[in-house]
């Protein structure tokens, strides 16, 4: 039986939310006070439960992002994961991460971020697949639209059996931190909530 490791990033992996790091490594403190202002509808609908995490991260991610150069975007991913990202990385997690990789397990990196920066990070740890939420592009630009459903909740387990098969074949450890990982870590073998706090 096939072993997986599959991690959660915001908050699991790292000490907060990466997105958030993402948006103050791209813009500005005078650009996203403007934005926190203009979303700030979006926000207080999402915490009465009037709209969906997909549609409040659409909502960040076209004010932010849409219009943008593909190629530039990924520049920007690149180096973000070189400069900001490693300073929210939990040692811990990095720990277990290389307990895996010696045992031979599968690691797979299972989040709501952004494939886009995601990538570079899990390949350059030594993960073997990545389960992200992918933006779209047209025409070589952003449009801030997600493609397809936000990777969070049952979308986790889905993703994740997409890469690796019939989660009731494999021997899964499932690593998370919040109520977006709960299908998930039901589906283990082995459950971790909040392993490296």
């Amino acid at each position: 039986m096939k072993t997986v490791a599959a991690f959660d990033f915001d908050g699991t992996i790292t000490t907060s939310d990466s997105l958030y790091h993402f948006i103050r490594f791209t813009h500005t403190k005078r650009m996203i006070l403007k934005g926190s202002i203009r979303l700030l509808p979006v926000f207080v609908r999402f915490k009465l439960g009037l709209i969906d995490n997909q549609k409040a991260k659409e909502a960040v991610l076209h004010y932010f992002f849409a219009g943008m150069d593909k190629g530039k975007f990924h520049s920007i991913c690149h180096q973000f994961v070189q400069q900001r990202l490693p300073l929210i990385v939990r040692p811990k997690a990095i720990e277990k991460i290389r307990w895996h990789q010696k045992e031979g397990h599968e690691l797979v990196l299972v989040s709501a971020s952004v494939e886009a920066y995601l990538m570079p990070w899990a390949v350059e740890n030594g993960f073997q697949e990545v389960c992200g939420s992918k933006l779209e592009i047209i025409k070589e630009r952003l449009t801030g639209r997600l493609v397809g459903k936000n990777c969070w909740g049952p979308e986790k387990v889905a993703r994740l059996e997409a890469c690796v098969g019939a989660l009731s074949s494999v021997c899964l450890y499932a690593y998370g931190d919040t109520r977006g990982d709960r299908e998930l870590l039901a589906a283990a073998t082995y459950s971790n909530f909040r392993a490296f706090e």
